[in-house]
């Protein structure tokens, strides 16, 4: 291990300049490898915001709740599910994407085989009204920007880099790993004031716009790359 984390060191301190996707790894980068702060800048990954966007639709008679994680229980999905028992009835319905097996129940919906960018992916999160991730671990959440594209708030565990997709107040809310009664809170929160869902989600759609747009990162990083080479 000592020697891997010399090789690694090595690599990073000789390279013109290093790329990783957010803060968290910045911060790791300076602090466990030494990394000069001037010759790292954070570039995340993005999504095609002409394909990940909000569409006009009737409002939800319940706030629809989705969650995408291959992991069900690492990505924090039994305890979205626990804070979703504790909404009072008719408050919301629950839809899951997920590759774990999982029993569906009353008011939750489980999807197992959907394919990353499918239209019928896209279809559910065009038309949910909250997105959450309580994962336990994350270094970025790249379904938490998608959600952030298609202009709904995000709920989301303050891990890894998931801190450079959600601002607490601003365009969702963050909350502490494995708390299931903050989570049902702001659940509840969002389910009885569509105003405050509308006022976040039209922040985060601002913020994919502003940050996570995948044809902007990719000509950045070519442009670097540019740099760095002449």
């Amino acid at each position: 291990r000592d020697y891997k984390h010399r090789v690694n060191c090595a690599l990073f301190r000789g390279a013109a300049c290093v790329l990783p996707w957010s803060t968290w790894v910045k911060d790791s980068l300076i602090r466990d490898y030494g990394v000069n702060s001037e010759r790292i800048e954070v570039v995340p990954p993005g999504v095609n915001l002409d394909i990940w966007r909000p569409k006009a639709r009737q409002p939800n008679e319940m706030l629809r709740i989705l969650f995408v994680g291959g992991d069900f229980y690492r990505k924090g999905g039994d305890v979205l599910r626990d804070a979703f028992r504790q909404l009072p009835d008719g408050l919301a319905e629950l839809v899951l994407v997920t590759r774990s097996q999982i029993q569906p129940e009353r008011g939750v919906s489980v999807y197992n085989h959907l394919q990353p960018n499918s239209a019928e992916l896209i279809d559910l999160y065009q038309t949910a009204d909250v997105f959450v991730l309580p994962t336990k671990a994350e270094a970025f959440g790249i379904a938490a920007i998608e959600a952030s594209a298609m202009g709904m708030p995000v709920i989301a565990t303050a891990v890894g880099g998931v801190t450079d997709i959600v601002v607490d107040g601003e365009n969702g809310f963050l909350v502490s790993p494995g708390n299931v009664e903050l989570l049902a809170s702001r659940l509840h929160q969002l389910g009885t004031d569509p105003d405050l869902r509308g006022r976040l989600g039209h922040a985060a759609r601002s913020r994919a716009e502003q940050f996570f747009d995948a044809r902007q990162n990719a000509a950045r990083i070519t442009e670097i790359l540019h740099q760095t080479a002449v």
